[in-house]
């Protein structure tokens, strides 16, 4: 399904659906040396990054069950009163039956390290833009990596 651009109008939301060509990519200028750079950074300073950076954060383990969450805005804690209900269910069981599909893309995307794009999913009636990214080697690597296999997925409420 292609993005949309919305807008809320009081209690309800207006979307318009952007061609393919016009999607807006999550990253626009990358990093020169992440892996110099960014080497020594731990896991506090990590989060308050990506917390800081979004205002919603989701950490999935490989299934993609929802391990840890972060919303860094109280107008979207109180528009998602069951988000505390999130931790420990698949986060494709936490959106709109018409958003699931989008959620696998989104995971299917993080896993095979494409670039990641902004994907339009729905929570009950709330409108936000996800995007995913695979924060751990898969299994195939994982005597390299001490820690299971994580994704990222990042978020802004459309609007």
């Amino acid at each position: 399904m292609p993005p949309a651009l919305c807008r809320r109008r009081g209690n309800s939301w207006r979307c318009v659906w952007l061609p393919t060509k016009w999607r807006i990519p999550l990253i626009v200028k990358a990093f020169q040396a992440p892996k110099i750079e960014l080497a020594n950074i731990d896991a506090e300073a990590a989060a308050t990054l990506i917390t800081a950076a979004s205002d919603i954060a989701l950490i999935l383990d490989s299934a993609g069950t929802i391990r840890d969450v972060s919303i860094g805005d109280q107008d979207l804690v109180d528009d998602l009163p069951g988000y505390t209900n999130w931790l420990g269910k698949p986060w494709i069981d936490t959106v709109h039956e018409d958003s699931r599909a989008k959620v696998e893309l989104l995971l299917a995307a993080a896993v095979s390290k494409q670039e990641p794009v902004w994907r339009h999913i729905n929570h009950a009636d709330i409108p936000i833009l996800y995007a995913a990214v695979q924060a751990a080697p898969p299994r195939p690597h994982r005597r390299l990596w001490p820690g299971p296999a994580r994704r990222v997925v990042i978020a802004t409420p459309v609007g």
